[in-house]
């Protein structure tokens, strides 16, 4: 009996490269990770893989990385930093009409307000992710709008692509559990015993209807909303948010090292250096702006 030929599914794997925000990260993990990923991670048939430069504040920085990208061919698509436009978002004239409401109140009120359109603007996040959805529904079965250091191993990738492969619709979500490794060097030997289980990246089918809230913002699980939308059976742990329904789950990926010593596979210890690192970054935009200085947004 002749054997009928599993035919491979389209996939683009994206992966979003956004700010270093140091003490969170490393300065420069982003594009060290990013040279990681292009020397070692498998390439496998029927797999493009794309890139999102999400508004990166620091110019040389974004222009070594498109450097790096077109070195190895990859393509991309540029969300740039707009320094006009970023003022103008923050800037904007808040108001608040309830009178019941205490003026110092209202101060804190206002005080939180840009606190988070300048989070939402500077990682800009979900509207990045929805970017890869849009773009990779016109080209793919399957769109992965990753986060920008997660790394695939050939084992990983292998038993992805085999659940997608035996799927009869595009219309469904899966998600792939994620393992932080400390150290990149980790990744060559890698098996997912002895590490412990992140948050996870989601799969999208090009006929799901699903994308992310694109006001969430970085910090408040804007993953997780989503993965509650899909009613996926979530569990949390101190380490993150897992979803744990063997039906859903699809290999694994790794998440290459942020380049710092502290100890980040625990959710309260990368919140506490989430805060630190967004209140440093604020400090760097406001400065540049305090100057004058002419801002491009070519690089």
């Amino acid at each position: 009996m002749r054997k009928i030929k599993t035919q491979l599914p389209k996939i683009l794997l994206y992966r979003i490269l956004g700010n270093d925000l140091p003490p969170r990260h490393k300065r420069g993990q982003t594009y060290e990770n990013l040279e990681f990923i292009l020397k070692y991670e498998p390439n496998f048939p029927n797999c493009r893989k794309k890139w999102i430069i999400n508004r990166i504040f620091d110019r040389k920085m974004e222009r070594k990385i498109v450097k790096l990208l077109e070195k190895y061919r990859q393509s991309y698509i540029r969300i740039p930093f707009v320094l006009d436009e970023y003022k103008s978002k923050i800037l904007s004239k808040i108001k608040i009409v309830d009178n019941e409401i205490p003026r110092a109140i209202k101060s804190l009120i206002i005080m939180g307000l840009i606190r988070y359109k300048k989070i939402l603007y500077i990682t800009n996040l979900n509207v990045a992710r929805n970017r890869a959805l849009s773009d990779g529904r016109r080209l793919a079965d399957w769109i992965f709008p990753f986060d920008g250091n997660c790394c695939f191993n050939k084992g990983g990738l292998q038993s992805v692509i085999d659940k997608l492969s035996i799927q009869k619709s595009t219309n469904k979500c899966f998600v792939v559990p994620m393992y932080r490794v400390k150290n990149n060097k980790q990744y060559f030997n890698f098996t997912c015993k002895g590490y412990k289980e992140q948050e996870p990246q989601i799969i999208f089918g090009k006929d799901s209807n699903f994308k992310f809230n694109a006001s969430y913002i970085y910090g408040s699980l804007p993953k997780v909303e989503l993965l509650q939308r899909l009613k996926f059976r979530l569990r949390r742990t101190k380490y993150g948010i897992i979803a744990d329904n063997p039906n859903i789950r699809c290999g694994y990926v790794l998440r290459l090292s942020s380049g710092i010593k502290s100890k980040d596979k625990l959710m309260d210890v990368r919140a506490n250096l989430r805060e630190e690192s967004l209140n440093s970054m604020f400090k760097k935009i406001d400065k540049y702006i305090s100057t004058g200085k002419k801002y491009t947004n070519n690089y």
